[in-house]
């Protein structure tokens, strides 16, 4: 927090506070007005014309005449700069503006997606920084000729604009043999920092095969280190005289350099920042608190392990253990149709909700009660995946058999022989279906398929929904299915089995979605759902107050804390923990109070 400064005014807005009020009015979480630029009048939103004069509200493009949708800076046809066109305006608070100074300064909120905005003009904007660096290009520069050098460096910088490129990163320079790059801009994302890093674990793994080619051609092997933190910065042209570079201006490339340096070869290392907002994602191991060059205060940095398998993820975007509230009634009908699925009355629940509303938090407090005496799988659907057959499944199919990402193909294949040999319903053409499912290399003197792509794809289907039956044969199982909105085609036909497959077996069978996502089967009695809303005040308050570890906050705080996240747990979980760790409160015993006096802008 800024000396001497509580709370920032209406004439100091903050880019990261206006991405988030921005995201809340597009989802429909505050309420938004569209205030006409000719006559001022306030008109309800996505109105196209002024209910008090007829002007139009959307901003028309003076160089191709194409009218963009209210709040567009740029032409969404032509990207030319737009007149100044007001956006939607959300409700003025009553109390002062205390989430453009808490968040500011605190936790980066998460990137909502704005259109992308040409480099001409300078902006303030959040971003997650990747820089790569080649190992030992000086001793490499001394054992290669140049040209064979030269080779070489293009062959890494081509593996790896390739896993950049996968995950939607933005190359801003070649630095020599180094690699700088943006998550989050020019185009805003969701999940930059979860990007990034998939990006720097795909970028290891390319170097790693790569290395044998250039084992054979040069008998020499190449390693990376990689860097990533997310912070703000100004973005824009910079340089001069036809060199023009569109750059991140600010600390956070800095630190991501810093961060680099502290790697080992084959290593990315982040900042805890970046590490937060992966929400759970990946497997880190703490460095502990480093002092980098250029940058006053030390931070964190994780040296990234690996993804998580699905059943090892946190809940997405919150704490492990965020309060539970507000979901009783709807804990207590997954309870009732557990139990009926107990006695071989198989069940299946929808769960639809927006992103933060609690759909994993649920599932959370669930598993809890029932982990204990049940087994327990979790396929999440991947929007980098969502045209890849069957991706949701094949890790956690590989988990169940007991095959390991690092396992060579003699060990995966003599794993899935003993389980295989294990379960007394699968066949031997089961068996060869299993391994081309999970690339398992198949000796040559075994059964081999003889099926076109359709028929192998049918046969599939048909195994992996016995394999589910199969597993239920002991006891109750529990089958969970994530971001239904981001399936592909293979595994959606398979949940479409599933359902038609599970009402005489113990089987509970739970998918969960964003609101956008659409059942394409038909409605049945063993199928239920749940659509979550926002929480009562009353309830967001219980939030609050567990955050706060009982003490009741002033209630000034708390009105803007639930006025700004309106009922989105997700959004009262994090404001409230960057206004307890901003300095703005503090604990005198038994309540939290202002640690300052302040006027109300």
């Amino acid at each position: 927090m800024r000396s001497g400064k509580l709370f920032a005014t209406q004439a100091e807005p903050d880019r990261s506070v206006t991405q988030r009020v921005s995201e809340f009015a597009h989802e429909g979480l505050v309420c938004a007005t569209m205030r006409c630029g000719t006559c001022n009048f306030d008109n309800p939103d996505n109105m196209r014309f002024c209910g008090s004069c007829g002007s139009s509200l959307l901003p028309k493009c003076t160089q191709c005449g194409f009218e963009s949708p209210a709040g567009f800076r740029f032409c969404g046809k032509c990207g030319a700069t737009l007149t100044a066109v007001p956006a939607p305006q959300s409700a003025p608070a009553s109390a002062p503006a205390i989430v453009t100074s808490v968040v500011t300064e605190s936790v980066p909120s998460r990137e909502s997606v704005p259109p992308e905005s040409p480099a001409s003009v300078a902006e303030r904007r959040q971003v997650t920084v990747l820089f790569c660096d080649l190992v030992g290009s000086t001793q490499l520069s001394e054992q290669l000729d140049a040209e064979d050098l030269r080779e070489v460096v293009q062959a890494y910088q081509a593996v790896a604009t390739e896993q950049i490129d996968r995950y939607e990163g933005h190359i801003a320079q070649y630095l020599g043999d180094g690699l700088l790059v943006y998550f989050g801009y020019p185009r805003a994302l969701e999940d930059a920092a979860r990007r990034a890093v998939l990006s720097g674990l795909a970028i290891v793994n390319a170097i790693k095969n790569l290395n044998e080619r250039l084992q054979q051609k040069y008998g020499r092997s190449i390693s990376v280190r990689i860097g990533i933190h997310t912070g703000t910065g100004v973005v824009g042209d910079v340089g001069a005289k036809g060199k023009r570079e569109q750059l991140v201006i600010g600390n956070t490339p800095n630190v991501a350099a810093r961060l680099q340096g502290l790697a080992e070869p084959d290593q990315i290392v982040i900042s805890s920042v970046t590490n937060l907002l992966t929400g759970g994602y990946f497997n880190s191991e703490s460095l502990g608190l480093q002092t980098l060059k250029g940058v006053s205060t030390p931070m964190e940095a994780l040296r990234v392990i690996g993804e998580r398998r699905s059943d090892e993820t946190a809940v997405e975007g919150a704490a492990p253990h965020a309060p539970f509230v507000g979901r009783q009634a709807d804990l207590a009908l997954m309870r009732s149709r557990f139990e009926r699925a107990r006695e071989s009355k198989g069940q299946a629940i929808l769960l639809l909700g927006d992103p933060g509303i609690g759909k994993s938090r649920l599932l959370s407090a669930f598993r809890s009660e029932v982990v204990a005496e049940t087994p327990w799988v979790t396929c999440r659907c991947s929007p980098y995946a969502a045209n890849t057959a069957f991706y949701p499944l094949v890790e956690p199919l590989a988990h169940l058999i007991g095959l390991g990402r690092e396992d060579d193909p003699e060990r995966r294949l003599a794993q899935l022989d003993a389980w295989v040999g294990s379960q007394p319903n699968l066949t031997g053409a089961d068996h060869a279906l299993l391994a081309s499912f999970l690339s398992v290399p198949w000796p040559p003197n075994r059964v081999k398929l003889s099926l076109t792509p359709q028929q192998e794809r049918e046969a599939t289907l048909k195994l992996l929904t016995r394999v589910v039956l199969a597993q239920a044969s002991n006891g109750p199982v529990v089958t969970v299915v994530e971001d239904l909105h981001w399936i592909d085609p293979s595994t959606l036909a398979f949940v479409h089995g599933l359902l038609g497959a599970v009402q005489n077996h113990r089987v509970l069978l739970l998918l969960a979605a964003r609101p956008t996502f659409t059942p394409s089967w038909q409605p049945a009695a063993h199928i239920a759902k749940i659509e979550l809303g926002k929480l009562s005040d009353p309830d967001a308050e219980q939030i609050v107050l567990r955050l706060s570890g009982g003490k009741p906050i002033p209630r000034v705080v708390l009105h803007q804390i639930l006025e700004k996240c309106d009922g989105v747990p997700l959004f009262i979980e994090e404001l409230t923990k960057a206004v307890l760790e901003s300095g703005l409160l503090s604990d005198t015993g038994d309540r939290m109070e202002l640690a300052h006096p302040f006027t109300s802008p």
